[in-house]
């Protein structure tokens, strides 16, 4: 399984490095190295990528660990450090290292990108033609720039998608129907995404999705569409709900539970009428 994990937030993590020093100053036996590699290897996954190489040049027993390891993390301690490993003037580097994972199966992606960074083209066209993704976390800064999303996303691995601070753009006769064709998406996460330009009805369609969560909606004269006979989970939160119209191409009977959180219920009557109904078989809400 091959890992891939991209972040702009502060970390530190050198104490790996700094136990090997203090063993060579103080003339000990150097039992990290005498670890088996499984292990060596598996410390290594929770350094950022940049003292991982730093590794191979310890001694002759590291020399080749780090191109052993199955998740690669950028995790620099400043935006500025973010931008110099990501500049958008050679943003081509960023699309290899994307490139390079996706050629080996990569399975498991993580990218967060902060508001200091604009992108000259977007990551999800590039990532979309992965036959391997079975899970992808993209998230954008709320203060950022505008991402939009493909019309259609093509995940034909893909079971756990969450999208924060995207975009997303009508399909056809103002309705943005983006996941139709990942057929095996078991969890979709929407974190504060909208509709733009004339999209108006958002629509989410997939037979296998059993989990749905969408959070701080910013969809308000918008309308969500379910076609996910096999959901059994749903999650709504933000500051307001029922402002949008929620309705259903099938029958949701083997819904299990519906959980709704908002710092507000004012909504119309009509509206909240069109939520029970679709819920008509839920078993618990709350």
């Amino acid at each position: 399984m091959y890992y891939l994990n991209i972040t702009t937030q502060s970390f530190l993590c050198n104490e790996l490095r700094r136990e090997l020093k203090r063993q060579l100053r103080e003339n000990k036996r150097n039992r990290i190295s005498e670890l088996p590699d499984c292990l060596l290897v598996h410390i290594l996954s929770f350094l950022e990528a940049e003292d991982v190489v730093r590794t191979c040049i310890l001694s002759k027993r590291w020399k080749d660990l780090c191109k052993r390891l199955p998740i690669l993390t950028y995790i620099p301690s400043s935006a500025q450090s973010f931008k110099n490993f990501y500049s958008w003037e050679g943003e081509e580097d960023l699309y290899k290292l994307v490139q390079y994972a996706l050629s080996h199966n990569l399975q498991h992606l993580k990218i967060y990108i902060n508001r200091s960074i604009k992108p000259k083209s977007e990551l999800l066209p590039l990532i979309s033609t992965s036959h391997s993704l079975t899970f992808l976390k993209l998230s954008y800064s709320r203060h950022g720039w505008v991402v939009v999303c493909p019309k259609s996303l093509q995940f034909p691995a893909l079971r756990t998608l969450h999208l924060e601070c995207v975009n997303f753009v009508a399909t056809h006769h103002h309705y943005a129907d983006p996941f139709s064709n990942c057929h095996e998406l078991n969890t979709l996460v929407l974190d504060d995404c909208k509709l733009i330009e004339d999209a108006q009805v958002l629509c989410i369609s997939s037979y296998a999705l059993s989990n749905l969560t969408i959070s701080y909606v910013a969809l308000a004269a918008h309308q969500f569409s379910l076609s996910t006979p096999n959901l059994s989970h749903f999650t709504m939160s933000g500051r307001s709900i029922f402002h949008q119209l929620l309705f259903s191409t099938c029958n949701l009977s083997f819904l299990q539970q519906v959980k709704m959180h908002g710092l507000s219920y004012d909504g119309k009557t009509s509206i909240f009428l069109t939520w029970l109904q679709v819920f008509c078989h839920l078993a618990s809400c709350y």
